[in-house]
């Protein structure tokens, strides 16, 4: 509540969520969903604040997965709900016709994904899917239904669409990559820039057309592409005298400024970043 500056629990969360929150995306105007590691898919109710559990590896849901551990989930502009998790490669939820598609890798067919560890998903501009997972990106064109690998034998993290089609993607150790909407890297980033490490992301999402978010295990970075000018908020030193998480994994913006932290045993947080 940022008129009284009070963390607000949800009802529903259960013991389920001090599991790592990894995904957090809007559905529609009503609801969130959320992704959790070793718990499925949940569904909160941005009215009420209610949580309620969506799918998971359970026949106690509508639908069904074949990996709690959900890594990324993402709506698509027809309504699907895309999920990637550790394991279990991507389901594809189409609520309206059918429960679930399963894309999975399969051993020596080149269009299939690189691998069943899936961390983050992203539609380009053109249509064209991408799979960030623990061997390297996978693309799939959807007219087609041909695949491309990139990056191979490297974690990719996340993955985050730049306006013209270019993608930002943060891996596990070996920096950062900007690829064209080919796959072909344009740029790459390793080591330490200015006041963070970007060999360790944890997530990236866009603010605008200049700026972007880098979630890391000490709170997220406001990076200004076109200035060069970063910005610290969420860290430990903030959050020194509260029982709150600094290692986002997770983030969703709102237009009206405060954002939404999945973090590491903290939960689901509500962040001001006006105040702090």
């Amino acid at each position: 509540n940022l008129d009284t500056s009070k963390v607000l629990a949800l009802e529903g969360q259960g013991s389920t969520f001090l599991h790592p929150i990894r995904a957090i995306t809007d559905y529609d105007v009503h609801t969130i969903l959320i992704g959790v590691d070793g718990g499925g898919v949940y569904a909160i109710d941005k009215d009420t604040k209610k949580a309620r559990l969506l799918m998971n590896t359970k026949d106690d849901t509508d639908t069904y997965l074949r990996g709690n551990g959900v890594y990324a989930v993402t709506r698509d502009d027809q309504g699907n709900i895309w999920i990637g998790s550790y394991t279990g490669g991507v389901s594809v939820a189409i609520l309206l016709k059918h429960p679930i598609s399963i894309l999975a890798h399969e051993k020596g067919n080149t269009h299939s994904l690189i691998s069943n560890n899936v961390n983050d998903i992203e539609e380009n501009p053109d249509g064209n899917q991408w799979f960030a997972t623990d061997d390297g990106i996978s693309i799939r064109n959807t007219l087609s239904g041909t695949w491309k690998h990139v990056l191979k034998e490297i974690v990719t993290i996340s993955l985050c669409t730049s306006g013209n089609g270019n993608v930002w993607v943060g891996t596990y150790g070996d920096g950062v990559y900007l690829l064209d909407n080919n796959g072909r890297v344009f740029e790459k980033e390793k080591g330490s820039r200015r006041s963070f490490d970007v060999n360790w992301v944890q997530s990236i999402e866009p603010i605008d057309r200049n700026r972007v978010a880098v979630a890391t295990v000490n709170g997220f970075f406001l990076v200004d592409k076109h200035t060069g000018n970063i910005q610290h908020y969420a860290n430990s030193q903030e959050f020194h005298n509260q029982n709150v998480s600094a290692y986002i994994i997770s983030m969703l913006f709102n237009d009206d400024g405060p954002v939404w932290l999945g973090t590491e045993g903290g939960g689901l947080n509500l962040y001001d970043m006006k105040n702090r």
